[in-house]
């Protein structure tokens, strides 16, 4: 499991003013109620982000997470993986609990539900360009919307694995934007690396970062000792957003 309880976002290196956030469904194409969660800048930018959750869904580290991107000038909309199974109600099942449904998830399920976020944003005003945004297992399937989802301006993964995406990777088309420690316990810092060769030779716009001795799950308020790398990778993911979002105007 990536974040618990405890867990909390960093606050975005330059925070604005949300304007509304709440709980919210979506309908996937296969007719599922996805519980979802939004949360819109007073400034809109022109970007928003598909936040994509650990293996627990949409629990309280990712509903405070989707304000902090809009804190930043992005609107966010962060999903749920589990209407199908679990119905509305609480993440708040361990990691031994919820790895039989994770293990069920088919990746196109996921974008499935991805587009219904993708298309939910897009009917709000100040969006223009969306990305997706996920951790561990949902980093994982952050990168694999650039295979799965078209239109995507990027994709952005804390800490996911390399594994997972590489079925797909000869459709890979969304720049990528991979981050992670040198220390995390799922993946060595040497599959990142030949992950990132791997999508040069493909061709594939992206960009690693590895933050050396960092581990599984750096990006957390609550893990001591991570600030700096924290806060670098808040600067990256917004660099990031910026150099591909067509109006994006970062909240000051």
């Amino acid at each position: 499991m990536c974040h618990g309880d405890d867990s909390r976002p960093p606050a975005p290196p330059r925070a604005g003013v949300v304007a509304e956030a709440g709980d919210l469904h979506l309908t996937s194409a296969d007719g599922t109620k996805v519980m979802a969660y939004v949360a819109r800048p007073e400034r809109p930018g022109g970007a928003a982000a598909v936040i994509l959750p650990d293996l627990r869904g949409l629990h309280g580290f990712y509903k405070g997470f989707a304000e902090r991107v809009a804190e930043a000038g992005i609107t966010a909309i962060a999903i749920d993986y589990f209407g199908r199974e679990l119905g509305d109600g609480a993440r708040d099942g361990t990691p031994e609990q919820m790895m039989p449904l994770v293990m069920g998830l088919a990746p196109e399920q996921v974008a499935a539900d991805v587009a219904a976020a993708v298309e939910h944003v897009r009917g709000l005003d100040g969006v223009d360009d969306v990305f997706a945004l996920g951790f561990c297992f949902g980093g994982s399937q952050a990168w694999l919307q650039s295979a799965l989802t078209p239109g995507l301006a990027g994709c952005i993964g804390f800490y996911g694995r390399p594994d997972d995406v590489r079925p797909f990777a000869d459709r890979l088309r969304a720049p990528m934007l991979l981050l992670a420690g040198t220390e995390d316990m799922l993946t060595p810092a040497e599959d990142f690396r030949r992950f990132d060769a791997e999508l040069s030779d493909l061709g594939v716009e992206h960009e690693l970062v590895l933050y050396d001795g960092a581990p599984h799950a750096f990006f957390d308020v609550a893990a001591e000792g991570w600030a700096e790398a924290c806060a670098d990778a808040w600067e990256r993911l917004l660099a990031f957003v910026a150099a591909r979002a067509s109006h994006l105007e970062r909240a000051s």
